[in-house]
């Protein structure tokens, strides 16, 4: 979804100092942004990572869901796009209001809140809570958890990589 920002044209030629501002990172505002606006705190993260799974899928390979069972209480979303280069990872993710659909007419959603989505659902009112993202990019797999630090900002942390093995299907992420 492509943002059109109105120009305000401000008339204050001789300031002395200019510095913009954006939403802080502090835990109150990560937590107020990530589970205070949504009621169902189980659907939103679902919705909003299966949609983003659908939109990036190549027709005819759609993206796949694994339900959590007694044996293996993951749940995981996996798509078949081209996955997210580790600059991006680390730089872009985990930020909020970053998205890849900043430039696309065609997009759902492109206001940077849905690769968070997760964090609506483990998140507790003390900040805890983290997922995996699984980025297979470029002939290599990308393992990286995401979770909000000890000073409440969210935070992205590279855990290694591996080169693409058969097993890993092609690209996406998961």
């Amino acid at each position: 979804m492509r943002m059109v920002h109105a120009i305000q044209e401000n008339h204050t030629e001789g300031a002395q100092q200019v510095q913009q501002t954006g939403v802080g990172g502090d835990a109150k505002i990560v937590y107020a942004l990530l589970t205070g606006m949504v009621s169902d705190k189980v659907v939103y993260p679902i919705r909003e990572v299966a949609t983003n799974a659908w939109e990036i899928s190549p027709a005819g390979k759609p993206f796949e869901v694994e339900l959590p069972t007694p044996f293996n209480p993951q749940f995981t979303i996996r798509d078949f796009g081209p996955g997210l280069s580790h600059r991006f990872m680390m730089k872009s993710y985990a930020k909020i209001g970053e998205s890849t659909k900043d430039d696309d007419d065609a997009a759902i959603g492109g206001w940077g809140f849905g690769s968070k989505s997760p964090l609506a659902y483990l998140m507790r009112s003390d900040g805890a809570g983290a997922f995996t993202a699984i980025s297979r990019h470029r002939g290599f797999r990308r393992v990286y958890v995401i979770g909000v630090s000890e000073q409440g900002k969210i935070q992205i942390q590279f855990m290694g990589e591996w080169p693409l093995e058969p097993e890993d299907r092609g690209t996406g992420l998961e």
